[in-house]
């Protein structure tokens, strides 16, 4: 069989199929840890309060709403 080199070993089916499902498994996990992150920063970034440089005395350019229960 000339056309079978010996040195070059075929790998055996069933290991193949367990380093492709480890990788696919490992795959999923850090595609499921981005997209956590990403969703983390995205809420985090739009409950974050709109901060406003203003000086006492000046007039806003722009509305500020407030809610009721705040007490000086």
């Amino acid at each position: 069989m000339s056309w079978y080199n010996a040195s070059s070993r075929p790998m055996k089916p069933m290991k193949q199929g367990r380093d492709k499902k480890l990788i696919r498994t490992f795959l999923d996990a850090v595609i499921g840890l981005i997209t956590l992150m990403v969703f983390f920063v995205l809420i985090y970034d739009a409950s974050r309060p709109v901060k406003y440089a203003l000086v006492e005395g000046e007039k806003s350019q722009i509305d500020i709403a407030a809610p009721r229960d705040i007490i000086n």
